[in-house]
């Protein structure tokens, strides 16, 4: 690549990267009008249900005026579940529902909780359309974006692309020679560190003067994908990549305060789930297992006992479907993930987090190391409950699975945020609800 290309094909590069993805690459004003329009079918349409059910006509301007407190919190509520959508919905694998329903849900709930808290005045009809509608206008925006607004990328045959046509949701154009007829495209996909070709470095060079966004191909792989490649990693790469110092403190303050909201509601299900445990099958309640953590420093983690007693005494090994040792209240319990709660204490000790890469156990963190390049890698954040890798791709069975698995933690580390947090959160909620990726 010559000093022209690289120049200009690193500033289209680096430009192109403060526009979040390029899925999200609409025009502005279109979703703002959306959300706005949105935002006055909410609360016209919430004011005549509300109206409906009243014993007596009532003015739009007189409910303001007594019930402003109601309004502004709604109109707030509506506007966090946007931005919780948006924020969320950058990362690769979402359907609208899995993307709006736990969002506008978490607000609301939080909303009904202030309320009742503050013991103020609401009125349940006007809440419940404002929620319904709330959900069912971001469900229809996703899926018309999604539906009508197709990401259109041209794809530069030069190096390693030859996987990024086989990604779905994108309209591909693979160019056979340096030349654009459409310009109407959201950007030019290209192998940044390929030996370009003269021709083709003139022609990079004259899209990004034409303010055509240029992508490197490993960045939208991983965008589309979830995925980090461990063919182009290295350990300086890798070195650059490391999870900022005051995020991981914010992390730990979320963690901590979220497992003390909650604990007075998690003990007595878990005190329900032990007495299930001890009338199922003969044995202890807890399963306690010696798990790598951050460092490599190796912790005791607890579970939901939920195989017979006795069933790894000749070592350990990975469960299947239909594996026999896994009692009958266990296969309830891993389906939705429930033998995983008593490791809030490990939260609170300090060894997990709410969210990270799965702690793996020292026989195979062994393995993977000799088999696996970079395995350790995934050792310098917390473990979490929940992860990545465990809301897009589930249990890992073999090596070529941990994989996977390996890259999809990588990439979580690489994009870790506040925002990828909560996206993940959101997903470990449909799982706890569908049951996907439990084993």
């Amino acid at each position: 690549m010559n000093f022209v290309q690289q120049k200009h094909a690193n500033l289209a590069y680096a430009g192109s990267l403060t526009n979040n993805r390029f899925l999200q690459q609409q025009p502005p004003y279109p979703l703002l009008l959306w959300y706005t329009l949105g935002l006055i079918v909410v609360i016209t349409a919430s004011f005549f249900a509300m109206l409906g059910l009243a014993q007596r006509p009532v003015l739009l301007a007189t409910f303001m005026q007594q019930h402003l407190f109601l309004f502004v919190a709604v109109v707030i509520a509506y506007l966090l579940s946007t931005i919780l959508v948006e924020k969320t919905n950058r990362f690769p694998g979402w359907s609208s529902v899995t993307a709006v329903m736990p969002a506008v849900s978490g607000v609301f709930l939080l909303l009904m909780c202030l309320l009742l808290i503050g013991r103020l005045y609401y009125a349940r009809s006007f809440l419940l359309m404002a929620y319904s509608l709330t959900m069912l206008w971001l469900m229809l925006g996703l899926y018309i974006r999604r539906r009508f607004f197709v990401p259109r990328l041209v794809l530069v045959p030069v190096g390693d692309t030859s996987s990024l046509a086989g990604i779905p949701g994108i309209h591909w154009q693979i160019l056979t020679k340096p030349l654009l007829n459409d310009r109407d495209t959201h950007g030019i996909v290209v192998d940044l560190h390929a030996d370009l070709p003269v021709e083709w470095q003139h022609f990079i060079a004259d899209c990004a003067l034409h303010r055509i966004p240029i992508y490197h191909s490993l960045w939208v792989y991983e965008n589309m994908t979830g995925r980090v490649s461990l063919r182009y990693l290295s350990e300086s790469l890798l070195s650059n990549q490391n999870p900022p110092p005051v995020y991981a403190l914010i992390k730990r303050g979320f963690d901590l305060l979220t497992v003390l909201m909650c604990l007075p509601l998690i003990l007595p299900f878990m005190l329900l789930m032990a007495l299930l445990i001890k009338l199922d099958s003969p044995g202890p309640v807890f399963f306690v297992q010696k798990r790598v953590g951050r460092e490599d420093r190796v912790f005791p983690m607890l579970k939901f006992r939920s195989m017979h007693a006795g069933s790894e005494s000749d070592g350990a090994k990975f469960a299947d479907t239909d594996d026999s040792r896994i009692t009958r209240i266990g296969k309830f319990m891993r389906k939705l993930r429930i033998d995983e709660l008593p490791q809030i204490f490990n939260i609170l000790l300090g060894h997990m987090s709410l969210v990270g890469p799965r702690p793996e156990q020292i026989c195979f963190v062994k393995q993977y190391e000799d088999e696996i390049p970079f395995y350790s890698y995934r050792h310098t954040v917390r473990p979490g409950i929940t992860g990545w890798a465990q809301v897009t791709h589930g249990y890992t069975a073999d090596t070529e699975s941990t994989t996977e698995k390996l890259e999809r933690d990588i990439y979580y580390m690489k994009y870790m945020s506040f925002w990828m947090d909560f996206s993940i959160l959101f997903r470990t909620f449909r799982i706890l609800i569908t049951g996907f990726g439990a084993r």
